[in-house]
């Protein structure tokens, strides 16, 4: 194959992939924008606003709202395609990103605005969102405290504006090598540990056959029990240098933190373990989209994704 035609290739593969990353890209704009969801929790953002009898606790809950909703809309086109065709996935993502907010404020928007030209970029359709709907407001009237369909409408327009291609496609590949990391190291674990159990079987096995070819006294037995003890001693102790030696990245002290916990935390062995087995690929479902989650905060600054934030959340999946 000569230069031109290596180059004519190349440029083939290239538009291919070009093509399936577009489909991959409007099929997962399709999905989010299906979702019967978004029209639920406005609902509720509408409920929770009329509750309010005071326009500094209604500001308060618009801005949050508005917020929330702009970093669902980023965070689950984060996703991989496998976890965002799932309900449940894009409704832990709005979980978490609630309760985020709720944790942090609306002095959030204040960091959207400096941490980077997307977050900015957010931050600014939050602000016009916020506006618009301020606009229709009478302070002193707690009757007036809603939001209109048309802010929505002209709030999603204006996330669907939003370059965001870039970052999307660099928070992807971060999980999507952490899972490809895990799933390799987790089939080399396997295979080590069961080397060292074939290993230590044959040997407790030869063990056994050399006594049996000796007088059965109760000494040579004493003996042959001790030596087979120890080697199955051995086994265990190498398999537990295997399993503990080698580090973890995020994603892997995920899984095996909630996996723990699903065996003695009641209410996570309600939904991860069936028919007294833990049932791992909705473990390990769960936690690429916790992993999707604080990599996409971190990814944009609003979160520092150092060893105390990990040991927290680490503790939080144990409960």
């Amino acid at each position: 194959m000569d230069y031109q035609e290596i180059k004519s290739m190349l440029a083939h593969n290239e538009a291919l992939a070009t093509r399936e990353a577009i489909r991959e890209q409007t099929e997962r704009q399709q999905i989010i924008a299906e979702q019967t969801e978004r029209d639920a929790t406005w609902n509720k953002i509408n409920e929770t606003a009329t509750r309010c009898h005071h326009f500094a606790d209604f500001k308060q809950e618009l801005v949050k709202s508005f917020i929330t909703e702009a970093l669902v809309v980023f965070i689950d086109n984060c996703l991989s395609q496998d976890l965002i065709v799932n309900e449940s996935n894009l409704q832990m993502i709005r979980q978490l990103t609630t309760n985020f907010v709720n944790e942090t404020g609306t002095s959030l928007l204040g960091k959207m605005r400096r941490t980077s030209n997307l977050m900015s970029e957010l931050a600014y359709n939050v602000d016009k969102a916020v506006e618009f709907v301020l606009e229709n407001v009478d302070k002193n009237n707690d009757a007036t405290f809603k939001i209109p369909q048309e802010s929505k409408s002209k709030f999603y327009e204006g996330l669907e504006k939003v370059d965001a291609d870039v970052a999307i496609g660099k928070i992807s590949e971060r999980v999507r090598t952490q899972t490809t990391d895990f799933m390799n190291a987790n089939l080399k674990e396997k295979a080590e540990l069961s080397s060292v159990m074939d290993k230590t079987k044959n040997k407790v096995n030869e063990a056994k056959k050399r006594l049996s070819e000796k007088a059965q006294t109760e000494e040579n037995i004493k003996q042959a029990e001790a030596q087979q003890e120890a080697y199955i001693q051995n086994g265990k102790r190498r398999m537990t240098e295997i399993e503990s030696s080698r580090s973890k990245n995020i994603l892997e002290q995920m899984i095996y933190t909630l996996s723990k916990s699903a065996l003695t935390n009641e209410s996570a062995k309600a939904v991860f373990v069936e028919d007294s087995k833990l049932n791992m690929d909705l473990i390990v479902e769960r936690c690429e989209v916790l992993c999707t989650f604080i990599t996409a905060l971190d990814s944009t600054k609003l979160i520092n994704l150092d060893e105390d934030y990990i040991i927290d959340m680490l503790e939080g999946l144990k409960k």
